[in-house]
């Protein structure tokens, strides 16, 4: 389970990667736990968009 992340050493809760974030390169490194966080990704902002694909 995902404890939390960080992106280019920059923390990061959303629950999605944008294509040009990927292209773009970079680290993406998780910490991971045996017990979900629930808090991890949970808010509003960290959703993808409504038009994301």
């Amino acid at each position: 389970y995902i404890q939390s992340a960080k992106l280019n050493g920059k923390l990061f809760t959303k629950t999605w990667i944008a294509h040009q974030t990927i292209t773009a390169g970079g680290l993406l490194e998780f910490e991971m736990g045996p017990q979900p966080n629930r808090e991890w990704g949970s808010a509003e902002a960290d959703a993808p968009p409504n038009d994301f694909q």
